[in-house]
């Protein structure tokens, strides 16, 4: 099977030999735990998989517009005294 790195991984077959893999790295294996693990985790996907471009990907949505607060009722403006008027 061909899968695609998406992320840099280590991983060491049959517990003993490392290999690194770094992201974009096309790997072809036959290892069964490799690609249950790594696809599973995201570090890989199936190089049969097609990856939108951006031409391709939904349109982003758009935000709502701002909804503006209601104004702040105006205090009663203050008499002679102080006191504000009733």
């Amino acid at each position: 099977m061909k899968l695609i790195a998406q992320e840099k991984f280590s991983w060491a077959h049959n517990g003993v030999q490392v290999e690194e893999f770094e992201a974009g790295t096309e790997i072809e294996t036959e290892d069964e735990e490799l690609i249950k693990v790594s696809t599973s985790e995201g570090w890989t996907i199936s190089a049969d998989v097609e990856v939108p471009t951006a031409a391709e990907a939904p349109a982003a949505v758009e935000a709502p517009a701002a909804v503006e607060a209601p104004a702040a009722a105006e205090a009663p403006a203050p008499t002679k005294r102080g006191r504000a008027a009733k």
